[in-house]
């Protein structure tokens, strides 16, 4: 479809103002940006837009950078050897207690500096909202949610101790797991934990 009002205003020019079509433009055209209409200015416009957003920008990127600092330094986990204890939360502390015995399995993923995160299956039945853990959770794992203790320091002597306790509590022994190949996975390291 065609349309005349635009037929005659025609594509925008680099130096200003518009050429003859040479075609009446389309929907096509409008929707794959290649009807040459422009919202008007050159360089000038677009560097005044840049720095109206620029600002913007950094109030957004500020304020992430406050939301992760604020939640490093709230949260607290607690090993036991009968449970994990997650206390999070910025304004609100939420406390979970996750008991070792409904902890199916558990994955480290190292990061740089000897530090890392490790996530926590839970056992059927046992489930915690994804936005309630957020952002304690497993990244994508939003039907199953699996708390994540996050950058945690020495993260694979915690993960040991982790095995550790959670083979005394469960009496079953650890079980090393391979790491998933699935693109749309993080792969993540051993130690895992896994019922026989």
């Amino acid at each position: 479809a065609a349309f005349p009002a635009l037929v005659a205003t025609g594509p925008a020019l680099a130096q200003g103002g518009t050429e003859k079509p040479r075609r009446p433009l389309t929907i096509h055209d409008l929707l794959t940006h290649t009807a040459g209409m422009s919202y008007g200015g050159g360089p000038a416009t677009a560097l005044h837009a840049v720095a109206v957003l620029a600002p913007l920008f950094a109030i957004g990127l500020g304020l992430a950078a406050l939301l992760a600092w604020l939640t490093a330094r709230t949260t607290a986990y607690t090993l036991t050897d009968k449970r994990v204890v997650m206390r999070i939360g910025i304004v609100l502390s939420v406390t979970y207690n996750l008991p070792l015995r409904c902890i199916a399995g558990a994955d480290l993923r190292p990061l740089q500096g000897g530090s890392g995160d490790i996530s926590l299956a839970l056992l059927p039945g046992t489930r915690i909202a994804y936005l309630q853990l957020w952002p304690h959770a497993r990244p994508w794992r939003v039907k199953e949610p699996e708390p994540m203790l996050r950058c945690l320091p020495d993260a694979e002597r915690v993960a040991g101790l982790l095995a550790q306790q959670w083979s005394r509590a469960n009496q079953l022994p650890v079980q090393p797991s391979v790491a998933s190949a699935t693109a749309r996975l993080s792969p993540l390291q051993q130690p895992a934990l896994a019922r026989q």
